[in-house]
């Protein structure tokens, strides 16, 4: 078995994602392609196009974003079927260099609450989640990376972005970062 390191650097080494959307028929022959779904949300040029998300319902999520990337997009849609979430992410040019990137291990165990905040002047580049169906419940990992040159002046923590079992989207503005992220969980809700 792979170690999380190793999974960690050959998703960063590849291009991995162009943004929340693919048409269908070009991600046919791609056999790494996460499943899509029948979920559209976005019509380009009269095209109608899927969601692509990063893991279906009681999977894992693996995503890291190219090496002078990082996260700049996540949203998720909740299942009471399967009393999980799907997350699509995206990932925005952020550095001119290849940065110095840490995975931060496992950042809470199922059923706990969390706060995540990469280091000074870090930003997330990539997100690990397992999910645990005996729990109905993730635990995540994250990827923070940093360049020269690359500095915050202004961190705050947004208001929660969703109440339990809601859809919610999170979009970094075209002067921001995500450096941080918070979650609860709540047994009765799942």
């Amino acid at each position: 078995m792979k170690k999380m390191s190793q999974i960690i650097d050959e998703l960063a080494s590849r291009l991995v994602y162009e943004g929340p959307y693919e048409v269908p028929d070009v991600m046919a022959d791609d056999p790494l392609a996460p499943a899509l779904t029948n979920d559209t949300d976005e019509s380009n040029g009269g095209v109608k196009r899927a969601k692509r998300w990063a893991n279906n319902f009681d999977r894992d999520v693996y995503f890291i974003c190219p090496h002078t990337d990082s996260i700049s997009r996540i949203s998720s849609g909740h299942s009471n079927h399967h009393e999980d979430r799907r997350f699509s992410i995206s990932c925005k040019r952020t550095f001119s260099s290849f940065p110095s990137c840490y995975d931060s291990g496992w950042v809470n165990n199922f059923d706990q609450a969390f706060s995540f905040s990469c280091s000074s002047h870090s930003v997330l580049t990539g997100m690990i989640s397992s999910h645990s169906n005996h729990h109905e419940d993730r635990r995540f990992a994250f990827r923070c990376c940093n360049a020269p040159g690359h500095h915050h002046t202004y961190c705050y923590w947004t208001p929660y972005v969703n109440c339990f079992d809601e859809y919610f989207e999170w979009l970094a503005d075209s002067y921001s970062y995500l450096a941080g992220v918070s979650s609860y969980h709540n047994n009765k809700q799942e």
